[in-house]
């Protein structure tokens, strides 16, 4: 027994003679009943129910076996792809200036809602054989644009022009039904061109992406089938479908304009694809279908 224990027994020792008006060295007998006591005691284990639980509670942060508690991630991420980009997509724009006479009008430009260069060379994977083509496109005076379609040689495979009205905001563009079909494993280009003097069309301002098509695994095919309509952006995005998963947000937002959450959502993937700035812009959606025109000639 350490001495600053025994000093403390003999002090208890000494108060109960006093209290009891007994004298300590004629009360031994007392005295060694008490401190035989003393020392039963502190040999026994502490009980944990003798803790007094107000006083030891687990951090809000840690679950059972003190393990960090992880929320779930919120918002849709794009996760790229694992892959080098194909040498087609060396310095592409995902932006374009505006037109000439645009050039005083307080507006973001024209922009391909694409993965960023950086992301696997932006290279944006579908499911489809007809997906969509989004774009930012931004308030103008022009009242035409262009889309393009070309295949890994560069040969055209659709080129059309479609109307635009000026307004800012998302053109979704798709492809002629049961016209223009993409191969599996083929890598394609697009274009997307603001007509900005049609007697001069060395003044277009264009942008570009990169699309490939490639069959879903199985496992993605199932989880796909049986999640709900708010669930499969998330799936897409998470598993390196950019175009099924900003085509798909996108249409739920333009159903469901006042929902912050999608809004978010939209916002996040963007960001997370590295497309700044648009996530901020109010949402208008227009859907552009194009008609069956197949292109002979190369751009």
């Amino acid at each position: 027994m350490s001495r600053k224990k025994r000093n403390s027994l003999v002090y208890l020792l000494t108060l109960l003679s006093l209290v009891s008006g007994i004298n300590f060295i004629c009360n031994f007998s007392l005295a060694f009943k008490t401190l035989a006591v003393v020392l039963t005691l502190e040999k026994q284990p502490i009980k944990r129910e003798n803790i007094n639980v107000g006083e030891f509670q687990p951090s809000p942060n840690t679950g059972a076996l003190g393990r960090v508690t992880r929320t779930a991630s919120t918002g849709t991420r794009y996760v790229p792809p694992d892959r080098g980009a194909p040498s087609s997509t060396g310095g592409g724009a995902t932006r374009g200036l505006p037109c000439e006479q645009d050039q005083k009008i307080p507006s973001l430009p024209l922009t391909a809602l694409r993965p960023d260069n950086s992301l696997a060379g932006g290279v944006g994977l579908t499911l489809e054989s007809q997906p969509q083509f989004l774009v930012y496109m931004p308030q103008t005076s022009a009242e035409s644009a262009e889309f393009t379609l070309q295949d890994q040689q560069r040969n055209n495979v659709y080129q059309s022009k479609f109307t635009i009205k000026g307004q800012p905001g998302i053109i979704s563009i798709s492809l002629p039904k049961n016209s223009i079909q993409l191969e599996n494993n083929k890598n394609y280009t697009w274009y997307t061109s603001i007509i900005c003097d049609r007697n001069n069309r060395t003044k277009d301002v264009t942008v570009v992406g990169w699309i490939k098509r490639e069959v879903p695994p199985t496992n993605l095919a199932n989880q796909l089938q049986n999640a709900a309509a708010r669930e499969r952006p998330r799936i897409y995005a998470e598993n390196s479908i950019w175009h099924e998963a900003i085509a798909n947000l996108a249409e739920l937002i333009n159903q469901n304009p006042n929902d912050p959450t999608l809004m978010n959502e939209w916002k996040t993937l963007l960001e997370s694809a590295k497309i700044q700035g648009i996530g901020e812009k109010p949402f208008r959606l227009t859907k552009i279908e194009l008609p069956p025109n197949l292109a002979v000639q190369n751009r």
